[in-house]
This record gives structure tokens, sequence and C-alpha cells, in this order.
């Protein structure tokens, strides 16, 4: 079992970047792509020095620098949750501690993180944990080709 030295914790701020909607955290960034309307990607960026690791040189995954133009996002807050609409997804975020759940065009819940926060790392591990039905199905899943730029 791995020793798990973070997870997101607290939300301190969410804006737009471009088209994209990025949640700021003390040490590393989650960033929504609108992809189309039933599609978002996520990439997850470390911004602590001790979380940042070099570029991964080799890989057998195909990188991608330009994703489709989706919906334009859109996000309403209150003092505890965040709520961004991105085409037919409803993604929909608690603050303290953060929490991911998302929501249909019919505002079904869909999907939701576990109860003690979906992404975590450890010195050697990324773990992202949602509760899945047998019938859930994923496109995508890890980013070993991702470059991050500092």
């Amino acid at each position: 079992m791995p020793i798990t030295v973070g997870t997101l914790g607290r939300l301190h701020a969410v804006n737009y970047r471009g088209r994209d909607v990025v949640f700021s955290f003390k040490s590393s960034e989650l960033i929504l792509t609108s992809v189309l309307p039933n599609v978002v990607r996520h990439t997850w960026t470390p911004t602590h020095w001790r979380l940042y690791t070099a570029r991964m040189t080799d890989s057998y995954a195909v990188s991608r620098d330009t994703w489709p133009t989706g919906p334009i996002a859109s996000i309403s807050e209150t003092p505890e949750t965040v709520r961004v609409q991105m085409g037919e997804l409803c993604i929909e975020a608690t603050r303290d501690p953060f929490h991911l759940r998302y929501f249909a065009a019919d505002d079904r819940l869909f999907l939701e993180e576990v109860d003690a926060g979906g992404l975590s790392w450890s010195y050697w591990e990324y773990t992202l944990r949602y509760r899945l039905a047998a019938e859930d199905h994923f496109y995508g899943m890890g980013q070993a080709n991702q470059l991050v730029d500092h």
C-alpha cells in the first residue's frame, strides 16, 4: 500500500484560461477542457516543485497538442460549491474538501468521486478513484505523454 503524500485539499480559486476552466489548489491545478457537448478532458498539473517531474521522453502514447473546440463553459459559484456547465454536462465541485460530481443534461448524477477524494498521489503513483457501476465506460485514462511546461 503506497504512502499517500497529497490530495487536492481545499479549492482556492476557479477561473477561465481561454476556453478552459482551471481549479487552483495549493500545489496543483485541475484543468477542464470541453471537447464535445458530452466529453470533458481533465488535466491535472502539479505546481509545487516537489510534485513536478521532468518531461516524459519515452512513451508509446499518442501525443495530442490540439483538441476540438467544445461548448463554451459557464461557471456559477456559491460559498460552498462551484458548478461548471459544459455542453450537456454539469460538473459540481465542493470547495473544502474538493469533491467532484458529474450530472447529465437531465440532472441525473452519473459519476462521483469516492468520499475520501478522487485524486491523490504518493512518491511513485497517482490515484484517481470514482464510484463506478459495471456499465460505466471511460475514454482515455492516464497522462503518460503529457508535457507540462513550468
